[in-house]
C-alpha cells in the first residue's frame, strides 16, 4: 500500500490512468523476479494490482518511481523509528529502511516489502493507522485512559498524539483504500477468505521472503 501511495506521489502512477502488465515473472538486471501468480494478470491498474497482489507491477513501478521516494514514504508511516514505549524493546526494534542509492534489484525487492527491508507488527499497525487516518500517523501509545476501579467513571483520558503529518493526496489515499477494500471483498481479491459481513476488512496479503536457489 505504501509502495502504491508513492508511486502516485511521485507522478509516476497517475491514478487509474496508469497500467503495468503482470507478468508471471520480469527480469530485473539480469535476474529473475516472480510474482506469486504463475498465469499471467494481465494489464492493472493500481487499485487491482493491490487487489491482485501483482509483484510484478509492483517491480515496474517502483523501478519507474526510484528508491527516493519510497523510502520518504515508508519514513514518513514510522518505519526505521523505535517505538516510543515503555517496553523492554530490543536493539533492533527501529527496524530497518534502505539508505542512499537503491540498485534496480533493491528497489524490486523493497517494492514488496524484502530484501534490506525490515518492519515490525508495531510498527506496521502504526503505518495502517496512517494509512486510515489520511491525516497524521499517530504516535504509538499503551493507555488510552485511567478509570476509577470501583466507579468506572473516567479519571483521566490520554488524548491521541501525533507522530507524523502526512502530506499526501486524499484521492491517492483513497484509491490505495480501495485496493485495500478490493484485496478482502472483491471476488478476485488475494485476502478475500478474511471477509465479514461486519465490519467492512480492509487488507493486504504478502509474499513470504525466498532465496535463489
Amino acid at each position: 500500500p505504501l509502495v502504491a501511495l508513492a508511486t502516485m506521489h511521485a507522478g509516476t502512477v497517475k491514478g487509474t490512468l496508469t497500467r503495468y502488465s503482470g507478468p508471471p515473472s520480469l527480469d530485473v538486471d539480469g535476474r529473475v523476479f516472480r510474482n506469486w501468480n504463475s498465469s499471467h494478470e494481465g494489464r492493472l491498474d493500481v487499485r487491482f494490482a493491490l487487489l491482485r497482489s501483482c509483484n510484478t507491477w509492483f517491480y515496474q513501478a517502483a523501478i519507474a518511481t526510484g528508491g527516493d521516494p519510497l523510502i520518504k514514504v515508508a519514513q514518513d508511516f514510522g518505519m526505521g523509528f523505535r517505538p516510543p514505549l515503555p517496553l523492554p524493546l530490543s536493539p533492533g526494534a527501529s527496524g530497518n529502511v534502505p539508505s542512499g542509492y537503491l540498485v534496480n534489484r533493491a528497489i524490486a525487492n523493497f517494492s514488496i516489502g524484502q530484501g534490506d527491508l525490515l518492519v515490525s507488527p508495531l510498527q506496521m499497525a502504526q503505518a495502517m493507522a496512517g494509512l486510515a487516518n489520511g491525516e497524521f500517523v499517530p504516535k504509538m501509545r499503551m493507555v488510552l485512559q485511567y478509570q476509577d476501579p470501583i466507579s468506572g467513571e473516567i479519571v483521566e483520558a490520554k488524548k491521541a498524539e501525533r507522530f507524523q503529518t502526512l502530506d499526501y493526496s486524499q484521492r491517492d489515499l483513497e484509491l490505495v483504500r480501495q485496493g485495500m477494500w478490493g484485496v478482502v471483498n472483491h471476488p478476485a481479491g488475494t485476502g478475500k477468505r478474511a471477509a465479514l459481513r461486519y465490519p467492512d476488512v480492509y487488507g493486504k496479503t504478502g509474499t513470504s521472503q525466498w532465496f535463489v536457489d
